[in-house]
């Protein structure tokens, strides 16, 4: 950041180099104060005004050849003055050019961005459209669906009705069957005792034609042993005539 220059230390300078004899300059007062070229401009014209309006009397009885002295260095000043202001001026150029290229390079982009808004508002405008014809699309295969599902909907209804109607007819012949089942239970009950009976008086029965058998097992040994007994007698008889 440029220190600000003030009035007086801007006339100090001026005053020492006019004392000394020296050109005096904006680039010569800048090198001593350092700060704005233009504020050191602006100071200095103050300076030549509040010494040449000082010196004007002076400068009546002043002869010829300083005179022409203070004319010359009159005209380095303002020629000075005038390149200082002409360099300003380039620089106010360069940046003035720099701000126009800018600008068209901003208009440019302006013009690609509007460009590229426009693509994407057309682009937006197919899309719309493509989601408008598949959103029609949708709506028709989901009314199809819905009319196929009402008719598959009355369909298992009627089958609904039929399978309880079904359901209601096993139950009664559920019911029928139970009692069905119950008799023959009974019946079956009444079977078992009967065979259970029929058991147990073919064990008894088995029970006595084992004692049938050892009686008759008995006898049939006895009749051995008689008849042994009647061939032995028999000898005896036959062996005595």
């Amino acid at each position: 950041m440029r220190q600000s220059v003030g009035y007086d230390q801007v006339k100090q300078v001026c005053d020492k180099l006019n004392l000394e004899n020296r050109k005096i300059s904006t680039r010569a007062i800048h090198a001593e104060t350092g700060g704005s070229m233009s504020t050191v401009l602006e100071h200095l014209q103050r300076w030549q005004k509040e010494k040449q309006g000082s010196n004007q009397k002076d400068m009546l009885v002043l002869s010829d050849r300083l005179k022409e002295a203070i004319f010359y260095e009159i005209t380095e000043r303002v020629n000075s003055a005038k390149s200082e202001l002409n360099e300003q001026l380039a620089t106010a150029l360069n940046h003035l050019n720099e701000s126009r290229e800018l600008l068209a390079q901003a208009e440019n982009k302006i013009e690609d961005l509007n460009a590229e808004k426009q693509t994407m508002i057309e682009e937006k405008g197919k899309l719309t459209h493509e989601f408008e014809k598949q959103t029609a699309l949708l709506d028709q295969r989901l009314q199809a669906l819905q009319e196929e599902c009402k008719g598959k909907l009355n369909v298992a209804q009627h089958q609904i009705e039929a399978q309880s109607k079904e359901i209601s007819d096993l139950r009664n012949m559920k019911g029928d069957a139970e009692k069905r089942a119950a008799v023959a239970e009974a019946h079956a009950e009444d079977r078992a005792n009967q065979i259970a009976l029929l058991l147990g008086q073919i064990e008894d029965l088995k029970e006595e034609k084992s004692g049938l058998r050892s009686m008759l097992d008995s006898a049939l040994k006895d009749r051995n042993e008689a008849e042994k007994k009647a061939a032995t007698l028999e000898a005896r008889l036959k062996e005595k005539r």
